[in-house]
């Protein structure tokens, strides 16, 4: 499947091209706005410089470079780009010792034993077991436990009480009894059982590594920084070294997870730090972008500093109207098969299947798909980029995170798929879903279609503008 094709730089990108000095960069960018090859771009200007350095100082140690993602198949996506000759010579890359990992299992691996670790599942059990006295829906406070002690040390947890709860939304509302109940009778008790089992979760190794110094990095890119927590960033900025440069890459825009943090509870010195921001989107079509962009200004979702929308009137590519199909779930997958087959050349052209829950959701998929003779792959928390020859994708809207497709499909949408209590744009749950959305739909970069059952709507489509897309009814 192919990766991303622009490697040389835009006119927004060549402004950052510059020669570089150590440092840390925050990059705030629009969906399409090159974030991911701004970073790369930048990384290969960082090796010139500390190519040069090395050799001034009799250094022969490799140039220790590592890309921090958040989801396994978004790390393989970036290697397959880091690997590429035309971006890094072979001559060079003897040089360098290139990691690109999710912060996760960068974690585990530099651990000097092999911990236990309860996993986003167990935990949530736990959390839900504890908590069945609190009046939360049981992902609300799995969520909420998560985001406090993602922001906080371990010895600090009772700030939770009076802090901000940046990023959490207003509703429900959470009050300082509330959160009192929810640390003596969740929180406290979770980290009690953790310690009688013997094991640790990944927040519990975020903050070792936030104390401890494991790694000596000279070339640091964090990207999608807006869906880590406070002391996973905590935990690389402790891992770098005294002559280091480090590149943030985020836009608060495109948050699929509900954690927040401010830049001091990451240990990032605002004073210390250079910014940029990408405004111009040169993935889509001037369409598609305005189809996601109604979407989160009609929700009224609030737009922070480190979110950013494209400039739209600067969007140079035209194309068609996205499409929205109304139907029965047969009706939906026969126009979109009719639409493959009509319009997508899949000899050179993408093709993602997005859906919010994967899985057993697309086993209808596959079959029509074998069915057909159309060769496909699943790339849901796989470790590695799908060979070039295989141009459709089954995906999770999450793990679509970062990547990009000529078309994309999100069929079958329903609000039972979603997870969140009322179409409110404070529910911090339903704004998730709004951006989770509009994030799926500018992973397109020649069109998009969302289809759903007439009987079934979603109550989250009433926020899309109807000048931005063809209706369909089947």
């Amino acid at each position: 499947m192919k990766t991303l094709q622009t490697v040389v730089p835009t006119p927004e990108q060549m402004k950052l091209m510059v020669w570089p000095r150590p440092g840390t960069k925050i990059i705030r960018g629009a969906a399409g706005s090159g974030k991911t090859t701004t970073s790369i771009l930048m990384m290969k200007l960082s090796i010139g410089w500390l190519v040069d350095h090395f050799a001034q100082n009799n250094n022969e140690s490799p140039i220790k470079i590592r890309v921090f993602t958040f989801n396994r198949t978004l790390a393989a996506y970036i290697e397959d780009l880091v690997n590429q000759e035309a971006i890094i010579p072979s001559d060079v890359q003897k040089k360098l010792d290139v990691e690109v990992i999710t912060l996760s299992k960068y974690m585990y691996r530099r651990m000097d034993y092999r911990p236990n670790i309860w996993n986003a599942k167990v935990q949530e059990e736990k959390i839900k077991e504890l908590g069945m006295s609190i009046s939360l829906t049981a992902q609300f406070l799995a969520d909420e436990v998560e985001y406090l002690q993602g922001r906080l040390d371990g010895d600090d947890l009772e700030s939770y009480i009076d802090m901000e709860r940046t990023g959490r939304g207003g509703k429900p509302r959470v009050d300082k009894q509330l959160r009192r109940q929810i640390l003596d009778e969740v929180v406290y008790p979770y980290i009690e059982s953790k310690k009688v089992a013997g094991a640790l979760d990944w927040n519990d190794l975020a903050l070792i590594f936030s104390k401890e110094k494991f790694d000596d990095i000279n070339i640091a890119i964090v990207d999608e920084a807006q869906d880590f927590s406070a002391n996973q960033l905590k935990a690389i900025t402790k891992q770098l070294a005294d002559v280091n440069f480090t590149t943030i890459v985020l836009d608060t825009n495109q948050k699929i997870y509900k954690r927040g943090f401010t830049w001091r509870e990451a240990g990032i010195d605002i004073k210390e730090t250079s910014y940029a921001r990408l405004e111009r989107n040169y993935r889509n079509t001037i369409e598609i972008a305005k189809f996601a962009s109604k979407l989160i200004e009609n929700s009224l979702i609030t737009i922070d500093d480190d979110g950013t929308l494209p400039k739209l009137d600067e969007i140079r590519r035209n194309g068609p109207k996205p499409i929205v199909i109304e139907g029965r779930f047969r009706r939906q997958m026969e126009y979109v098969f009719e639409y493959l087959s009509s319009h997508v050349d899949l000899s050179n052209e993408s093709v993602g299947f997005l859906h919010a829950k994967g899985g057993g959701w697309f086993d209808e998929l596959k079959k029509t798909l074998t069915r057909k003779g159309l060769e496909f792959v699943e790339i849901t928390g796989e470790s590695y980029w799908p060979p070039a020859d295989t141009n459709i994708a089954l995906s999770t809207i999450h793990s679509a995170k970062g990547l990009e497709f000529d078309y994309v499909f999100i069929v079958g949408l329903e609000d039972r798929h979603f997870s969140f209590a009322s179409d409110d744009n404070e529910d911090v749950d339903y704004s998730t879903v709004i951006k989770l959305l509009s994030m799926a739909i500018t992973r397109a970069k020649e069109n998009v279609i969302i289809s759903y059952n007439n009987t079934s709507k979603p109550s989250f489509l009433k926020h899309l503008d109807d000048s931005t897309y063809e209706m369909v009814r089947v």
